[in-house]
């Protein structure tokens, strides 16, 4: 199904050639990505993540609009987690934390609290592995600082996801303060 759909969203675009039709394509990658990522095909996952990245960074160039930026985003964190799983750390880490500044823009941007939301879960993938390659005071740094931002959110927000948030974050903190 995911394979007739993919080529229905290609065929669209040559079609149309919009960039929602572009979108809709780097979609359908994403979501033929996860299927591979189920399947532990992670180097075709990781094919289809790069075709959609390319896809997103050209839209992003093109349209400049918070969503197009958040959608590079979101698949820097798709291509580094695959690049996590076959050992590459170090690109996993540069694709995190460029996923992170744009984050931090886009806060800085629209101050909302899904995007300050995005700026903690960011903070937390960069941590993450960081404290795989042995950065205990960054990965701190980064968890303290997600932490805050969940604690903020709690105050404003006061839902069950709000307060999950927080206790994910201080199990992270301490987890290394443990160390």
């Amino acid at each position: 199904k995911y394979t007739e759909s993919m080529e229905i969203r290609r065929a669209l675009e040559q079609e149309l050639g919009t960039p929602q039709s572009r979108r809709d394509v780097s979609l359908s990658l994403d979501n033929f990505a996860g299927i591979e990522l189920q399947l532990g095909n992670y180097e075709s996952a990781l094919e289809k993540y790069r075709e959609s990245l390319e896809i997103s960074r050209g839209l992003e160039q093109e349209l400049a609009t918070p969503k197009s930026r958040r959608d590079v985003s979101v698949t820097l964190d798709n291509v580094a987690g695959i690049e996590l799983q076959l050992g590459k750390h170090e690109s996993a880490l540069k694709k995190h934390t460029e996923s992170l500044d744009i984050m931090r823009a886009l806060e800085q941007e629209l101050g909302t609290p899904e995007s300050r939301r995005d700026v903690s879960v960011s903070l937390d993938k960069v941590a993450g592995i960081e404290l795989q390659l042995g950065n205990h005071e960054s990965a701190l740094e980064k968890y303290t600082e997600s932490l805050e931002i969940r604690r903020v959110l709690e105050q404003e927000l006061g839902t069950p996801r709000s307060r999950r948030d927080v206790s994910v974050s201080l199990d992270k903190v301490a987890g290394i303060e443990l160390q």
